[in-house]
């Protein structure tokens, strides 16, 4: 843990700012609470430990995976075997520009790689009744082999969320680093919602809030948007949650927003108030300035990305 934790704390943009201070500090209380373990949950104090361990060695191994990759992936495989599999192919294909060409000899060694790596998954997919609805989804897409699926960011992302949802042991969500989305912005799309059901709980989600800088209001704006969400009835629900939670991630990353600034009305949410999301937009603003954009670049981010994440709150169907 101590070697992984040094890893990670460099941080997904490599500033050595993240959250995993205050994520080790709430690990060190949840450990601490196997003293008091509740029996239908742990039958030993021991069990309970090691997999408080286990949860928190793999949130740390996949913020390593970018600074030392031997020591995660070697922690993913012991650990999470059908998530390590996934997420050394993510890494690999991560590493390249999204213009790459998959097919050229410069690429055959990690292409040879990935193949290997997913060719498993990819086969029970298209083999198995049960997971034929995620086999026809890719289908339906243009992707219907791993030629397809290495085509673009986007394409090679709906295929790993299709794997992960259906990978047998694997831990759900699959969690995967920030810094793919960091080098692959359309590679959000491994968070957008796919199903309209209860599957949507499966698919991955990154560990942004953790390993970038903390953003303390729009935590705390994060928190109250959660507390009043309007009871929702039906699965559907969890596409909404999850398109919210895409668009959370890409407040935190201060990805360009794809509409030309606009002057969109800022939504409205029960319980939040315009001086809560003033001073959030204030944050966002100085955020994106040490990100590197100019001032007014930075304040106009600010706004769409708030408005874009407070589009999807509050929606059940």
């Amino acid at each position: 843990m101590a070697r992984l934790y040094a890893a990670a704390k460099r941080g997904a943009r490599g500033d050595g700012q993240s959250g995993h201070g205050a994520a080790q500090l709430a690990w060190l209380k949840e450990r601490a609470a196997c003293k008091d373990f509740v029996r239908a949950a742990f039958p030993t104090r021991a069990d309970c430990l090691m997999a408080r361990y286990r949860d928190r060695n793999i949130e740390l191994a996949t913020a390593a995976l970018f600074t030392n990759r031997d020591a995660a992936l070697a922690t993913l495989r012991r650990l999470d075997p059908a998530g390590a599999t996934l997420l050394e192919a993510l890494t690999i294909y991560a590493l390249q520009p999204g213009s790459s060409n998959w097919s050229s000899p410069a690429l055959r060694q990690d292409r040879a790689r990935i193949a290997e790596l997913l060719g498993p998954p990819w086969r029970q997919l298209g083999g198995d009744p049960a997971q034929g609805y995620g086999s026809g989804i890719l289908a339906s897409d243009g992707i219907v082999s791993l030629d397809d699926a290495l085509k673009s960011p986007a394409t090679f992302a709906q295929t790993i969320k299709v794997l992960a949802t259906y990978a047998e042991g694997a831990r759900t969500p699959l969690l995967f680093p920030c810094e793919v989305l960091l080098r692959h912005p359309d590679m959000i799309e491994l968070e957008q919602p796919l199903y309209g059901s209860s599957l949507d709980n499966a698919l991955p989600q990154s560990n942004c809030e953790a390993v970038l800088p903390p953003a303390p209001r729009l935590a705390v704006l994060d928190r109250a948007i959660w507390d009043s969400w309007p009871e929702c009835d039906g699965t559907i629900r969890y596409l909404f949650y999850r398109a919210y939670g895409a668009k959370f991630d890409a407040v935190l990353l201060g990805q360009p927003a794809a509409r030309a600034f606009s002057k969109r009305p800022m939504p409205r949410r029960k319980g939040i108030s315009a001086t809560a999301l003033a001073a959030v937009q204030q944050e966002l603003a100085a955020r994106y300035a040490a990100f590197g954009y100019a001032p007014s670049a930075a304040r106009a981010t600010a706004r769409e990305r708030l408005v874009d994440m407070l589009s999807t709150a509050h929606k059940c169907g």
